[in-house]
């Protein structure tokens, strides 16, 4: 079961843990989740409710790092005028 949820607009990360919500509740702070709006827990009360509604209950992950290839750093060979690299040649660090 993949955990993780990326929203679109800005890629930020949450985790699924509707399942264990219950047992990690006084451990975490949780946040109900319908797709596109999320709304801090404040009771068990709430949890139970967000989860009779069909909400998923999440923990923030953070936003995923921007990547950037640099191209320039690259080994690339020039064919009828268009430059070619590997993706594997890469450069890793900052991907």
């Amino acid at each position: 079961m993949n955990r993780l949820i990326i929203t679109k607009g800005d890629g930020f990360v949450f985790i699924d843990l509707t399942d264990k919500a219950e047992e990690l509740f006084n451990e975490l702070d949780m946040y109900s989740w319908d797709g596109e709006t999320e709304s801090l827990l404040e009771s068990i009360y709430d949890l139970r409710k967000a989860i009779a509604d069909g909400w998923r209950i999440v923990i923030e992950g953070g936003f995923l790092p921007k990547k950037k290839l640099k191209f320039t750093d690259a080994d690339k060979v020039l064919v009828d005028g268009f430059w070619y690299t590997k993706m594997a040649d890469l450069p890793k660090e900052g991907v």
